[in-house]
């Protein structure tokens, strides 16, 4: 009764209430509703809260003794001065969806004040069984708190799908925004409400600009281990200028908020994490239009380059290898290590592994084995190549001595005729020429002589 007499196209004084009715228990309850009913501490119904602050509870046995209780109330908090504005439009997305603004504002001589903002869509005559059902709650946007000064306003936005019940009856269907006290529970004053009714008003340029829905120009992609960057689509509209908003929809990302350019850097990342993101843009009109979000779209930050290769313990047929430094999520997805080593033999090189240490085993004794290694994020791609560095297996006819080549159990000058012998000939009396393989790769060459002259030199010093 009151909705109609005071509600928007009431018979009295059209305008003057905004209602929303929740049922915190039975076949319409949601959650939302069952939060507001804990936030006034309703011990049962009926219970109407007018502007948040004066209450009613209970019926008095007669029906119209109840609203003409009702009536008193609106009409008290009706006297109420208020400086705060609400005003809303609805812009169709596609479909049975809505973006709705709500462009809440207060007056310049006012008061600036912070307020939590509501926004609901409610369907009247809804819950279609039992029948004192107006303006029944459906669905609500998160609610926002904001500081507004005194000749300033703050827009809020937010996309509606309508269910099937509301598309199906949609002259039914309300949106209803209001201001109130931020507190932890009730009563708390409500400055402003708002209802807007369907078919939603829109004013001006209603297009939103194109391309609708938003699409990528280059999809986010890792800069580094800790930044991505993305590229929206250019997009026009009829009234510039054209802001865009990336919003991070995987992981602990950054949104952008309204930005000028349609390329956005995230930074301060985790390394081999995966992140998403969603764009859409909005034009130069007050409240804006809006278009469709793009795709979301994910991609993973690069894994940390290896910092050396190092070895642990080397036997005649094993060497244990390890990527030297830390890997964020090494063990997820498809991160890991490849340790290329060559030649090729034996077992545990040459493939990718999910550990930075590794033994390859099976190898030839006394031979020198080059290695080289690299890491791959989650989405597998690559670090740059570290190395090579060589290393030698212990044993062969050597043994343990590489350098030692005329075999006296010492690394010194008596080996300098060996080891020209062998680089010269390949073979010299009473010499180990495999001794003289002191450089990887196996095989006696040039390098071999700078290697040597340094084992000379540290067993001088």
């Amino acid at each position: 009764m009151l909705v109609n007499e005071y509600g928007v196209g009431g018979s009295v004084e059209p305008g003057t209430l905004a209602f929303v009715q929740i049922h915190p228990w039975g076949g319409g309850a949601t959650t939302w509703g069952s939060n507001r009913a804990t936030f006034y501490s309703v011990p049962g119904t009926p219970m109407n809260w007018w502007d948040g602050v004066r209450l009613d509870y209970g019926g008095s046995g007669s029906t119209s003794g109840d609203y003409d209780r009702y009536r008193t109330s609106l009409g008290i908090r009706g006297g109420v001065a208020t400086d705060v504005t609400i005003e809303m439009t609805g812009n169709p997305v596609t479909g049975s969806t809505y973006n709705i603004i709500a462009t809440v504002c207060v007056e310049g001589g006012g008061t600036g004040k912070t307020m939590r903002i509501y926004v609901v869509q409610v369907l009247d005559y809804w819950p279609f069984t039992p029948t004192y059902h107006r303006n029944g709650f459906k669905q609500a946007a998160n609610t926002e708190d904001h500081y507004i000064g005194a000749g300033q306003c703050q827009v809020i936005d937010h996309d509606f799908t309508f269910d099937t019940d509301s598309w199906n009856n949609q002259s039914d269907i309300k949106i209803i925004a209001w201001a109130q006290e931020p507190l932890a529970s009730g009563p708390a004053d409500v400055y402003q409400a708002a209802v807007m009714t369907w078919p939603f008003p829109q004013a001006g340029d209603q297009t939103p600009p194109e391309p609708h829905p938003m699409t990528w120009d280059t999809t986010p992609e890792p800069v580094s281990t800790t930044e991505i960057t993305m590229t929206a689509t250019e997009a026009t509209d009829e009234t510039p200028p054209v802001e865009y908003y990336f919003r991070c929809e995987l992981g602990d990302c950054t949104t952008s908020g309204w930005v000028a350019d349609r390329v956005y850097n995230d930074t301060g990342l985790l390394a081999n994490t995966e992140y998403a993101y969603k764009v859409r843009a909005q034009d130069g009109v007050e409240p804006p239009n809006r278009n469709a979000w793009s795709p979301t779209e994910s991609t993973f930050t690069h894994i940390e380059t290896p910092t050396g290769i190092s070895f642990g313990t080397i036997t005649d047929n094993t060497i244990e290898v390890t990527a030297d430094g830390s890997f964020t999520n090494l063990a997820v997805g498809d991160s890991g290590i490849y340790f290329e080593m060559t030649p090729d033999e034996g077992t545990g090189a040459n493939v990718w592994e999910q550990s930075q240490t590794i033994t390859v085993s099976g190898l030839t004794p006394g031979t020198w084995y080059t290695f080289e290694v690299q890491a791959r994020n989650q989405g597998q791609a690559t670090t740059p190549w570290v190395g090579p560095v060589s290393v030698r297996t212990t044993g062969g006819s050597c043994g343990y001595d590489p350098g030692d080549v005329n075999q006296d159990g010492y690394v010194d000058g008596e080996d300098i005729q060996c080891f020209t012998e062998c680089l010269i000939y390949s073979s010299g009396v009473g010499c180990d020429c495999d001794c003289a393989d002191v450089a990887a790769p196996s095989g006696l060459d040039m390098d071999d002589v700078s290697a040597f002259v340094s084992l000379l030199l540290a067993s001088v010093g």
